[in-house]
């Protein structure tokens, strides 16, 4: 009789810590997602090399910031973000300002919803006009320290921080 009492206690106990096991495996399985590069709708003289610095700036943020995991192909990806660029304008006012504008969508490819679609936008003040054949480049110190490398550097943080948010409430529950 205690025979079987034991079997049974091993049986119901080794049964419980698989299915825990199994369960800890899936709940710890980061989302992947793909983010293709930023459109230029702006149509600007210098909004193709920021949709292209935005493209970077963003994979770089959603790499360093979220708990995701960024693939190279979108047809691996769980999730894809798209992204459109705008807006990007310097408006003649006292002090002027720089208006840069995106629209966000995420969508999971699986069930082919839309989790997010929204259009973020950040405005920086400037102390001086831009200049148009300033050197755009993410890794020109002087670039990154200007107002249109913060504004980058900002609505960047934005987009990754809302990829994340949309993926991991919305997302999760689809």
């Amino acid at each position: 009789m205690r025979i079987l009492f034991c079997l049974l206690l091993l049986t119901a106990c080794n049964r419980s810590s698989v299915d825990s096991t199994a369960f800890f495996t899936q709940t710890n399985s980061e989302p992947t997602i793909a983010v293709l590069a930023v459109e230029d709708e702006a149509c600007t003289l210098s909004s193709l090399k920021i949709a292209d610095l935005l493209t970077a700036y963003v994979t770089r943020s959603v790499e360093q910031t979220t708990p995701l995991a960024l693939l190279q192909d979108k047809r691996d990806a769980r999730y894809q973000v798209n992204m459109q660029l705008i807006e990007l304008q310097e408006i003649e006012s006292s002090p002027s300002e720089l208006s840069m504008s995106i629209l966000l969508k995420v969508f999971d490819t699986r069930s082919g919803k839309v989790l997010l679609q929204e259009v973020l936008s950040v405005s920086t003040l400037l102390d001086k006009p831009l200049k148009p054949g300033a050197n755009l480049s993410q890794n020109n110190k002087e670039f990154r320290i200007s107002p249109l490398g913060l504004s980058s550097a900002k609505l960047s943080r934005k987009i990754a921080s809302r990829i994340e948010e949309a993926i991991l409430t919305k997302g999760r529950t689809n």
